[in-house]
């Protein structure tokens, strides 16, 4: 079986690809960023590459160059190449080429297609027309869910209105969070700013501050000095040109440079809008600018914390941060997606490591109280963003354990979804619970023995049961849900003398809380999940996705 492996850090969207291809018969392996990437194919190979272009860590073309450098199978093999920030290869077209990068996607595009594109690349017998409709038969990669999973969902936010910095700071992470594409106008009095974003992200600015415009960037940041600046106007305006076209015409800069200094500008531009107090806004849902603007992505995570640090009051977010004192600081739904973008300052630099669900947040203010102003200011950026979250520290109350009736385990109320033990497990995991009720010295911890009694239980039951939710959950609610799961089906709490059979079922239930998270907090998947339990009501099953 040929291998495919896919670099997305988008979680969702990874796992279309990776059900696509699944379905045409390939074997698929996902990682998230580039250096997972490079350490799978140098343990496993690949017939194929699909990697992302914007990722954590590396950009997907410099994975692509480290492939290439490092020689054997990684000069040769095929790559596929994405990105919804940039609508054509234009930019990078000679380092493409040069990395022998077979095709470039822009998204969205049809998952149909790139099924195919695949198939030809690999060689394979050619597959045979699939209509829309029957991939739709097979659950999960529909072409209208990969429009849900690329920005076209409802935003969070009404796209006219007030703003104060607080306001605007969640307007743009909300962006950020739905991949949106579109132009956000600023004003204040007669002056007015404007954002252009392509899935999320910042890709384009305008200003009528003149220290925002991009003759002063370049003087300020020592790339030209004024008189170049001035002169490359006066050659603009004689010849009829753009002023770019003018500094790069008098051999000032070369195209490369120039590229970083106008993703700077925007990066300035984003931040500096912090400096208004208060303002109108109107956020207009497109993205036909792309032909008319430059593009040049600007990191949004850098400029939330810089946004942060610079322009919000202290007093104003530790309001957010103070209630979940008593609470355990994990890591949050975001953080392999999102950390590598975060840079914490050195006066903070290890709280990733207090990461591990076992320090209370108010403990952070002791060992960091020196630095009480950025740790507020950080916690805040990472809860926001969802890098960090709290479960309830050991003095909360947790949720009592299920009770299973045993005289009838096979008769649950709760939906069938591939996931009912067999008679022979549910019996032996009632052989453990019944030691010490037949007289025996109980072999197994009171925590082993609430793992098998949720083993019974939820592996019966549908992804809400497993996570304690009803339909109408949130996706904040499914998200605390899974935080509360990770600490409930934890191995390590497992005594020594534990059954290596409980073991494996606490790292299954954490497996199944995953999925069944996953699943709930995406609009697309839990609304398919929706559909096939409904399904399974009427007397017609279809497999939950």
């Amino acid at each position: 079986m040929q291998r495919i492996l896919v670099v997305e850090d988008d979680p969702h969207f990874g796992r279309q690809l990776v059900d696509l291809f699944g379905f045409h018969g390939y074997d698929v392996e996902l990682a998230d960023h580039g250096a997972e990437a490079l350490t799978r194919f140098q343990k496993g190979g690949a017939d194929l590459i699909v990697t992302d272009l914007m990722l954590p860590q590396m950009s997907g073309v410099d994975f692509v160059k480290r492939l290439r450098n490092g020689g054997g199978e990684g000069g040769e093999v095929p790559v596929i190449m994405m990105s919804a920030i940039y609508k054509n290869p234009k930019m990078f077209e000679s380092e493409l080429r040069s990395l022998n990068v077979l095709e470039f996607l822009a998204k969205p595009f049809s998952l149909i297609d790139l099924g195919r594109k695949v198939d030809a690349i690999l060689d394979e017998k050619v597959a045979a027309d699939l209509s829309d409709a029957d991939v739709t038969k097979t659950g999960s990669w529909r072409v209208e869910e990969i429009g849900g999973m690329l920005g076209e969902g409802e935003l969070g936010f009404p796209t006219i209105g007030s703003f104060d910095r607080r306001k605007l700071l969640e307007i743009l992470i909300d962006v950020f969070k739905y991949h949106a594409a579109g132009r956000l106008t600023l004003r204040q009095g007669k002056s007015e700013r404007r954002i252009y974003f392509l899935n999320g992200y910042p890709v384009w600015a305008r200003s009528e501050d003149e220290a925002e415009l991009l003759g002063e960037v370049l003087v300020k940041l020592d790339l030209i000095t004024a008189q170049q600046k001035e002169a490359c106007l006066a050659l603009a305006e004689r010849d009829g040109i753009m002023f770019r076209d003018a500094v790069i015409r008098a051999g000032h800069l070369d195209e490369g440079r120039l590229f970083r200094a106008e993703r700077e500008r925007v990066h300035r531009i984003v931040v500096q809008t912090f400096e208004w107090a208060a303002g109108e806004y109107e956020f207009t849902r497109r993205d036909d600018f792309v032909d008319r603007v430059g593009v040049f992505e600007v990191n949004p995570v850098v400029c939330f914390v810089e946004a942060v640090r610079r322009f919000l009051s202290v007093n104003e977010l530790a309001a957010d941060i103070e209630p979940r004192n008593s609470e355990l600081l994990v890591e949050g739904s975001h953080y392999r997606r999102l950390v590598g973008y975060l840079k914490l300052p050195v006066e903070v630099g290890a709280l990733l490591e207090c990461m591990a669900g076992d320090t209370s947040v108010g403990t952070l203010f002791q060992r960091f109280c020196m630095a009480r102003e950025a740790l507020i200011k950080n916690l805040w950026i990472m809860f926001s963003l969802g890098i960090a979250d709290t479960i309830a520290g050991p003095e909360q109350p947790t949720r009592e354990t299920p009770v299973v009736d045993a005289e009838e385990p096979a008769e649950a109320t709760h939906h069938e979804t591939g996931f009912m033990p067999s008679l022979a497990e549910f019996e032996l995991d009632m052989d453990l619970l019944d030691d010490e009720d037949q007289g025996h010295e109980p072999e197994i911890s009171d925590y082993a023995r609430s793992i098998v009694t949720d083993y019974v239980v939820m592996m019966a039951g549908t992804y809400y049961d497993v996570l304690g939710l009803t339909p109408e959950a949130e996706p904040v609610d499914v998200d605390r849900a899974w935080l509360r799961a990770r600490g409930r089906f934890d191995v390590r709490k497992l005594e020594a003398g534990d059954p290596s059979e409980v073991r494996e079922k606490a790292k299954t239930l954490m497996d199944r809380a995953e999925t069944a998270w996953r699943t709930l907090r995406d609009r697309v998947s839990k609304a398919e999940y929706d559909r096939s339990l409904s399904s399974l009501d009427s007397g017609d099953f279809v497999k939950p996705g």
